[in-house]
């Protein structure tokens, strides 16, 4: 086992270098690791599985209940509790359960416990005490043998085949010892079937799955040596180790590194097992996936060991399938974009938004509505959207969904009068024409017209009962923009000269009076006014 040391301890290890006779030490380390001042407490580093299903068993429900010189990080105890809570040693409310206590009976780690308690139901309590003590031990292979299979050693203990040079016969000897101190130790608070004769060398992954539920690993490419963990981490083997290429591992001890940890022990495991054996941990999730290239739904079924995907396969979509939650969680992973969003849908939800906007940060408004954000819409899709989606099964269906009106119907019918009142769709300028408002920045609403339609207008158009004065976009007889300005009356007055002067050579067949304030306002040329 290999450990940085503080700075402390490097020093008191050259003390106890020098203590016979006078002499030098030289301490030496990887140039770029900063050595930390002085050791963590064990209470900061440590597994606290066993602590805090003791703690459970007395009652302590918080951990700062009790007094403490050190408290671990909330994370790290929050993490532990959901182990034990999967080992099914603590309930929802992180009670202590009757099998929790018959696993602190065992005076083992609650990992081991679960294993052993597990294993005898099934009729393999030996096996898992054997496990349990291999695993609590030193390695009984000599340090020159370098390979992650648990398998290999444990079948030389149970054969008690010691006979290899690279086996520390003396270690095999202790934790065969150990194993009998375990399986005597069962028998005492459990009814115990006989011990095995014959191995069965494959129930072993599974006994060590039982203990270590959150370190199943998966290959995550083909003939690569990187794994993915089901407590969501990575993890990394050897690429000369035996147990390299396996699609699924259980393992056991990891040199832990901030991304990949090098998988030091472990089996491997099938498919088939997993699926036989844990039918608690597996979650099946199915989905929607859009396919943007053929405008269709891609339906997926997928099966999770914890945070571990096992598989994920296509399959069609049946009649009876309820689409409806698919669709939402598509949605909210596609965004509202998935939607067919109308003009009048758009426009709609523009004016409610600046509304909301303005009744906020400004104005006291008789306006009482929620915002029609992509936030506010898209965490409340159960409420307004998931009703109109019984008969959705395609992507077409879904586009032919009539969102202006959905939304509408959110808007109780007082609230809708108010909303065209104070937010108007359009605006009528003294050419008569009705001009469509632009709410697309829900800050700035913008009023974009022909500069002939607005003579004699002294005043900016506002609306929110003439409390928000709108932008006006002046746009020349091709509709592009001249001016752009809150106040109407200062580009009468400073600078419509200056614009008729540039402009009315280019378009002849328009009208460009000298005074604005008393021309006659039109959308027509000269010729048909």
């Amino acid at each position: 086992e290999l450990s940085f040391i503080s700075k402390d301890s490097s020093i008191q290890r050259a003390g106890r270098a020098g203590r016979l006779s006078a002499g030098k030490c030289y301490r030496l380390w990887h140039q770029n690791k900063i050595l930390q001042e002085s050791d963590k407490p064990e209470i900061l580093r440590a597994d606290l599985s066993s602590l805090l299903l003791d703690l459970a068993l007395w009652g302590v429900r918080e951990f700062e209940e009790l007094k403490w010189l050190d408290i671990p990080e909330p994370s790290i105890i929050g993490n532990t509790q959901e182990v034990l809570k999967e080992l099914f040693m603590l309930d929802e409310s992180y009670d202590i359960t009757q099998f929790g206590k018959e696993a602190l009976s065992l005076g083992l780690h609650p990992r081991f416990s679960y294993m052993i308690l597990k294993a005898n139901d099934l009729g393999y309590a030996y096996e898992s005490c054997l496990l349990a003590a291999l695993l609590g031990e030193k390695d009984i292979y000599q340090n020159v043998f370098r390979n992650s299979d648990i398998l290999t050693r444990f079948t030389h203990l149970f054969e008690k085949d010691f006979n290899d040079t690279y086996i520390h016969k003396h270690r095999a000897r202790e934790v065969l010892k150990q194993a009998d101190f375990f399986y005597n130790k069962l028998k005492k608070i459990k009814r115990v079937k006989k011990k095995n004769t014959k191995l069965n060398k494959e129930f072993v992954s599974i006994l060590l799955l039982f203990a270590y539920p959150d370190r199943l690993a998966k290959l995550r490419v083909k003939n690569d040596n990187k794994y993915k963990l089901s407590n969501g981490k990575g993890a990394i083997i050897h690429q000369e180790d035996s147990l390299f290429n396996s699609d699924f591992l259980v393992v056991s001890n990891l040199s832990s590194h901030d991304k990949n940890s090098y998988i030091n022990l472990a089996l491997d495991i099938t498919l088939s097992q997993i699926e036989e054996h844990f039918l608690s941990f597996i979650k099946e999730e199915q989905s929607i996936i859009y396919n943007k290239e053929n405008k269709k739904f891609d339906f997926r079924v997928k099966k999770h060991f914890l945070k571990l995907e096992l598989y994920s396969k296509p399959e069609p979509i049946s009649n009876n399938q309820d689409m409806k939650p698919l669709l939402l969680d598509l949605i909210r992973k596609e965004g509202l974009d998935l939607l067919n969003w109308s003009e009048n849908a758009l426009g709609l939800r523009n004016r409610v938004n600046f509304l909301c906007l303005k009744n906020d940060i400004e104005l006291n408004l008789s306006f009482n509505m929620k915002s029609f954000n992509e936030e506010s819409l898209v965490n409340n899709l159960q409420f307004w959207l998931e009703p109109y989606l019984d008969n959705i099964r395609t992507i077409k269906a879904l586009e032919s969904l009539d969102i202006y009106s959905i939304l509408l119907g959110l808007i109780p019918w007082e609230q809708q009068q108010n909303l065209g009142t104070l937010v108007p769709t359009h605006i009528e300028v003294p050419s008569g024409s009705r001009i469509k408002i632009d709410y697309s920045n829900i800050e700035v609403p913008i009023l974009a017209v022909r500069l002939q339609e607005m003579f004699g207008l002294h005043e900016t158009p506002k609306i929110v009962n003439g409390k928000v004065p709108l932008q006006v976009h002046l746009l020349s007889p091709a509709s592009r923009p001249i001016q752009i300005t809150y106040d109407l009356k200062s580009f009468w007055e400073n600078s419509y000269q200056e614009v008729r002067k540039e402009l009315r050579g280019k378009y002849k067949r328009h009208y460009w009076p000298e005074n604005p304030f008393e021309a006659v306002a039109t959308n027509k040329t000269k010729k048909r006014m």
